[in-house]
């Protein structure tokens, strides 16, 4: 039960962000073609952390309707 209730408390606070926030890619990487931006984007090491590193991407908050 525990480990199926975190998965759907995750995906929960995965949708609240994505309706919440617009998330772009850095400013360094709109130039680049896709390839590069992916490669940058998924070059990092996954690990649980209060404090993260090496993330590449911009929130933007939505104005709420």
């Amino acid at each position: 039960m525990g480990e199926r209730f975190a998965m759907v408390e995750s995906v929960c606070i995965l949708a609240q962000i994505v309706r919440r926030y617009k998330i772009t890619v850095p400013d360094t990487l709109k130039g680049k073609d896709i390839q590069e931006q992916t490669k940058a984007l998924m070059d990092w090491v996954p690990r649980m952390t209060l404090l993260p590193t090496n993330s590449f991407v911009n929130f933007t908050k939505r104005p709420f309707v």
